[in-house]
C-alpha cells in the first residue's frame, strides 16, 4: 500500500505510515495470507485505517491541543489516580470483613459519586458494552 500525508508533517506522517504498515505485515497480513491467496479485503482495510487515522489527526487540529495536554488531559489523570487511591485503601478495608470485595467494583462506585451518575464500569468490563461506545463515538465523528 502506498504512503499516505496524514498530518502534513513528513516526520509524523513517515512515522504513521511506518506503524500502519508494521501493523499489518505483523497482525494482518502474516495470518490471512492463509485465508486467501486475494489482497483485496487486506487493501480495503488498510485503506480503512487509513482513513480513522486521517480522521483522528484532523479532529486533534480542530481542537486546542497545549490546553488539553497541559490542564484537561492532566487533572483527567490525576482525578483517575485519586479514584483509584481511594478504591485501593477501601479494598484494604472492606478485605478484613469480606474477603470477595473486589478492586473494580469499588473503584466505578467511587466514579460515580465523583462523576455525578456517570459510570464507565459497562464499557470497561463488558466487551459488548465497549465495542457500542466505540461505535457511537466513530458515527458522532
Amino acid at each position: 500500500p502506498k504512503a499516505d500525508v496524514f498530518t502534513g508533517h513528513p516526520l509524523i506522517d513517515d512515522q504513521l505510515n511506518d506503524v500502519l504498515r508494521l501493523a499489518f505485515r505483523d497482525y494482518i497480513n502474516s495470518w490471512y495470507a492463509f485465508v486467501s491467496p486475494n489482497q483485496e479485503f487486506t487493501l480495503h482495510l488498510y485503506s480503512i485505517a487509513q482513513l480513522a487515522i486521517k480522521s483522528v489527526t484532523q479532529r486533534f487540529h480542530s481542537m486546542d491541543i497545549v490546553s488539553y495536554m497541559t490542564t484537561k488531559l492532566v487533572d483527567d489523570f490525576a482525578s483517575h489516580l485519586r479514584l483509584y487511591r481511594l478504591a485501593q485503601n477501601k479494598l484494604k478495608e472492606l478485605k478484613v470483613n469480606d474477603p470477595n470485595a473486589n478492586l473494580l467494583s469499588i473503584f466505578f462506585d467511587f466514579e460515580v459519586s465523583m462523576e455525578r451518575n456517570i459510570c464507565r464500569d459497562l464499557v470497561s468490563e463488558d466487551n459488548e458494552s465497549c465495542s457500542d461506545y466505540l461505535s457511537q463515538i466513530w458515527t458522532c465523528c
